[in-house]
């Protein structure tokens, strides 16, 4: 398996912040208490690239996010769910079963009556 060179934001062409707009980025957002809106409008970015460099809690949720839309995708993972799915039909199906026979027994016994 090749592994790719991990780059830093100043190596990556992907990124519009660099690491000296994070640190200003941050001191910024805590110091002088600007909103994630005001910073984002400034650097041209959106509110959420903003929030996942101040904010560890909503990067950490933003990562499980994108990693559990991985798992969806995975075949395992549809394995697992078309699994799941049948045996909530059979469960299903025999719910329903003896909801007939019920049914059947209180028609009879209303024939009877």
């Amino acid at each position: 398996m090749i592994k790719y060179p991990k780059y830093t934001r100043d190596e990556s062409g992907r990124c519009k912040i660099t690491e000296k707009d994070v640190l200003y980025i941050r001191h910024r957002y805590e110091l002088h208490g600007e909103t994630a809106n005001a910073l984002s409008k400034q650097f041209g970015v959106s509110w959420g690239a903003i929030k996942n460099v101040v904010d560890e809690e909503y990067h950490q949720y933003r990562l499980a996010k994108y990693r559990a839309r991985n798992q969806r995708n995975s075949k395992e993972y549809q394995r697992l769910a078309n699994k799941k799915c049948y045996q909530r039909m059979i469960k299903m199906k025999t719910g329903l079963s003896e909801w007939k026979s019920d049914q059947n027994k209180m028609y009879r016994e209303k024939e009877k009556a």
